[in-house]
């Protein structure tokens, strides 16, 4: 089920509307949004799931702020998760299906995200922020709305 074929019902998304559902899913947390771009081309359902997933493994990860920057590069939309969590002890196995570091995850979240963004034509990686700076950066790049 993990990288299953998707029914993508891919459309242009005002990410004004975007950020505000995933602020209020979150209203708890501190998200913060920079958008050099109006604009991201996805399925609305299936991107939001990915984001949701990466937002709870940061504030699960101690995360004060979430900050979320939207850009544009050569026809595509790139977005990096940045947190300021504990980051990421073992990056090797992020993508391991059912490996977690948590005691009560299932091992499936990243790779879920991996597979969506993929049926995107996208792609996905997840790194530690720079020394000294703590936690992780996730960063999506996704076909651009034309």
């Amino acid at each position: 089920a993990l990288s299953q074929e998707l029914n993508l019902a891919v459309q242009v998304i005002s990410l004004e509307a975007f950020t505000k559902q995933l602020s209020a899913l979150f209203p708890e947390n501190t998200i913060g949004f920079i958008q050099q771009t109006t604009q991201i081309k996805a399925d609305p359902t299936f991107i939001q799931q990915v984001f949701i997933n990466l937002i709870k493994n940061a504030f699960e990860a101690d995360a004060k702020v979430v900050s979320i920057e939207f850009g544009y590069s050569k026809g595509m939309t790139t977005i990096r998760l940045i947190d300021n969590g504990h980051g990421i002890s073992n990056p090797d196995n992020l993508f391991v299906p059912l490996y977690t570091t948590k005691q009560q995850g299932q091992g499936i979240g990243l790779t879920f995200c991996r597979n969506i963004v993929e049926q995107h034509n996208g792609q996905i990686s997840i790194g530690n922020n720079p020394e000294p700076q703590p936690g992780a950066c996730v960063t999506i790049s996704l076909p651009a709305p034309e």
